[in-house]
Protein backbone atom coordinates (compact mmCIF):
# COMPACT_ATOMS: atom_id res chain seq x y z
CA UNK A 1 0.00 0.00 0.00
CA UNK A 2 0.62 3.65 -0.55
CA UNK A 3 0.99 4.52 3.04
CA UNK A 4 3.88 7.75 3.52
CA UNK A 5 3.95 6.64 7.45
CA UNK A 6 4.15 9.69 9.42
CA UNK A 7 1.59 8.30 12.46
CA UNK A 8 2.71 4.51 11.44
CA UNK A 9 5.57 4.58 12.43
CA UNK A 10 7.45 8.07 11.90
CA UNK A 11 6.53 9.22 15.37
CA UNK A 12 7.67 6.10 17.16
CA UNK A 13 10.91 6.71 15.30
CA UNK A 14 10.77 10.62 16.23
CA UNK A 15 9.83 9.51 19.76
CA UNK A 16 12.83 7.17 20.35
CA UNK A 17 15.37 9.78 18.69
CA UNK A 18 14.61 12.03 21.33
CA UNK A 19 14.53 10.06 24.14
CA UNK A 20 18.04 8.55 22.88
CA UNK A 21 19.14 12.31 23.13
CA UNK A 22 17.74 12.94 25.86
CA UNK A 23 19.51 10.01 27.75
CA UNK A 24 22.60 10.28 26.07
CA UNK A 25 24.27 11.15 29.50
CA UNK A 26 22.05 10.24 31.81
CA UNK A 27 21.89 6.74 31.56
CA UNK A 28 23.38 4.18 34.45
CA UNK A 29 22.72 0.89 32.58
CA UNK A 30 23.30 0.30 28.81
CA UNK A 31 20.20 0.99 26.71
CA UNK A 32 19.46 0.25 23.16
CA UNK A 33 17.01 2.09 20.55
CA UNK A 34 16.56 -0.45 17.83
CA UNK A 35 14.03 0.68 14.99
CA UNK A 36 12.55 -2.68 12.71
CA UNK A 37 11.14 -3.04 9.80
CA UNK A 38 8.24 -5.32 8.69
CA UNK A 39 5.97 -5.44 11.05
CA UNK A 40 3.02 -5.72 9.14
CA UNK A 41 4.84 -8.47 7.12
CA UNK A 42 5.41 -11.09 10.21
CA UNK A 43 7.37 -9.27 12.72
CA UNK A 44 10.80 -10.00 10.42
CA UNK A 45 12.45 -7.62 12.00
CA UNK A 46 12.09 -7.99 15.51
CA UNK A 47 12.11 -11.84 15.31
CA UNK A 48 15.72 -11.39 13.45
CA UNK A 49 16.61 -8.77 16.43
CA UNK A 50 15.88 -11.10 19.00
CA UNK A 51 17.02 -14.49 17.63
CA UNK A 52 20.42 -12.89 16.69
CA UNK A 53 20.36 -11.40 20.82
CA UNK A 54 19.42 -14.68 21.73
CA UNK A 55 22.48 -16.31 19.80
CA UNK A 56 24.52 -14.03 21.08
CA UNK A 57 23.92 -14.95 24.41
CA UNK A 58 22.18 -11.35 25.28
CA UNK A 59 19.17 -11.12 27.10
CA UNK A 60 17.73 -7.37 27.44
CA UNK A 61 16.48 -6.55 30.75
CA UNK A 62 13.02 -5.33 29.05
CA UNK A 63 11.66 -4.13 25.52
CA UNK A 64 9.18 -0.98 25.60
CA UNK A 65 8.28 -0.69 21.49
CA UNK A 66 6.62 2.35 20.82
CA UNK A 67 4.23 2.16 17.15
CA UNK A 68 1.87 4.58 16.05
CA UNK A 69 1.00 7.14 18.47
CA UNK A 70 0.73 10.48 16.42
CA UNK A 71 -3.22 10.00 16.23
CA UNK A 72 -5.81 11.56 13.74
CA UNK A 73 -7.55 14.83 13.90
CA UNK A 74 -11.20 13.27 14.15
CA UNK A 75 -9.99 10.82 17.16
CA UNK A 76 -12.70 10.64 20.02
CA UNK A 77 -10.64 11.74 22.88
CA UNK A 78 -7.06 11.45 24.22
CA UNK A 79 -6.47 7.20 24.83
CA UNK A 80 -3.98 5.40 24.71
CA UNK A 81 -3.20 2.09 25.17
CA UNK A 82 -0.29 0.26 26.95
CA UNK A 83 -0.19 -3.27 24.50
CA UNK A 84 0.77 -6.39 26.82
CA UNK A 85 1.30 -9.80 25.74
CA UNK A 86 -0.49 -12.69 28.16
CA UNK A 87 1.60 -15.97 28.05
CA UNK A 88 -0.05 -18.68 30.41
CA UNK A 89 -1.30 -16.34 33.11
CA UNK A 90 -0.21 -15.69 36.08
CA UNK A 91 3.44 -15.81 35.44
CA UNK A 92 6.58 -14.31 36.40
CA UNK A 93 6.79 -12.64 32.87
CA UNK A 94 3.78 -11.38 32.45
CA UNK A 95 4.40 -9.65 36.41
CA UNK A 96 7.25 -7.72 35.40
CA UNK A 97 5.59 -6.66 32.35
CA UNK A 98 2.23 -5.38 34.08
CA UNK A 99 4.34 -3.77 36.76
CA UNK A 100 5.98 -1.84 34.14
CA UNK A 101 3.04 -1.40 32.39
CA UNK A 102 1.31 0.19 35.24
CA UNK A 103 4.37 2.63 36.09
CA UNK A 104 3.94 3.88 32.32
CA UNK A 105 -0.06 4.64 32.76
CA UNK A 106 0.78 6.94 35.63
CA UNK A 107 3.24 8.47 33.77
CA UNK A 108 0.85 8.86 31.00
CA UNK A 109 -1.85 10.19 33.49
CA UNK A 110 0.57 12.26 35.47
CA UNK A 111 2.83 14.33 32.86
CA UNK A 112 0.61 14.00 29.98
CA UNK A 113 -3.00 14.05 31.15
CA UNK A 114 -3.61 10.92 29.09
CA UNK A 115 -6.88 8.10 29.96
CA UNK A 116 -5.06 4.80 28.92
CA UNK A 117 -5.60 1.49 29.09
CA UNK A 118 -4.34 -2.05 28.88
CA UNK A 119 -5.05 -3.98 26.12
CA UNK A 120 -3.58 -7.13 24.87
CA UNK A 121 -2.14 -7.49 21.58
CA UNK A 122 -0.33 -10.12 20.20
CA UNK A 123 0.95 -8.55 16.97
CA UNK A 124 3.54 -5.69 17.22
CA UNK A 125 7.48 -5.66 17.94
CA UNK A 126 7.16 -6.17 21.35
CA UNK A 127 6.05 -9.93 21.12
CA UNK A 128 9.16 -11.77 20.15
CA UNK A 129 11.09 -10.33 22.95
CA UNK A 130 8.01 -11.83 25.57
CA UNK A 131 8.20 -15.21 23.51
CA UNK A 132 12.15 -15.13 24.59
CA UNK A 133 10.87 -14.73 27.93
CA UNK A 134 12.33 -11.04 28.29
CA UNK A 135 9.71 -8.74 29.93
CA UNK A 136 8.19 -5.82 27.17
CA UNK A 137 4.99 -3.95 26.46
CA UNK A 138 4.05 -1.79 23.53
CA UNK A 139 2.85 2.05 23.35
CA UNK A 140 0.22 3.37 20.88
CA UNK A 141 -2.88 5.32 20.42
CA UNK A 142 -5.64 4.21 22.14
CA UNK A 143 -7.92 4.08 18.62
CA UNK A 144 -5.97 3.01 16.11
CA UNK A 145 -7.62 0.84 14.11
CA UNK A 146 -10.63 3.12 13.63
CA UNK A 147 -7.46 5.72 12.37
CA UNK A 148 -9.18 7.03 9.09
CA UNK A 149 -5.72 7.13 7.85
CA UNK A 150 -4.05 3.78 9.25
CA UNK A 151 -1.77 1.67 6.29
CA UNK A 152 -2.99 4.17 3.52
CA UNK A 153 -1.88 7.65 1.78
CA UNK A 154 -3.52 9.75 4.30
CA UNK A 155 -0.82 8.84 6.65
CA UNK A 156 0.64 12.06 6.56
CA UNK A 157 2.03 14.84 9.37
CA UNK A 158 -1.12 17.35 8.41
CA UNK A 159 -3.80 14.58 9.52
CA UNK A 160 -2.34 13.77 12.57
CA UNK A 161 -3.10 15.19 16.57
CA UNK A 162 0.15 17.01 17.23
CA UNK A 163 -1.31 18.11 20.60
CA UNK A 164 -1.94 14.56 21.34
CA UNK A 165 1.41 13.56 20.07
CA UNK A 166 2.78 16.12 22.93
CA UNK A 167 1.23 14.46 25.45
CA UNK A 168 2.06 11.09 24.67
CA UNK A 169 5.62 12.15 24.09
CA UNK A 170 5.63 13.90 27.83
CA UNK A 171 4.15 11.30 29.47
CA UNK A 172 6.08 8.31 28.07
CA UNK A 173 9.25 10.05 28.54
CA UNK A 174 8.97 10.61 32.04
Amino acid sequence: ANAPGADDNATGVAFLLEAARLLANHQTKPVMFVFFDSEEQGLWGSNYFVNQLSAAGIYPEFNFTVDMIGGFDSQPDDLTSIMEYQRNEPSSLNKASRTLGTELLSFLYVFGRLTSRRQFIPCSDFVPFMEKGIPALGLIEGHFNKNPNYHNDRDTFENMNTDYYYKVCRGALA
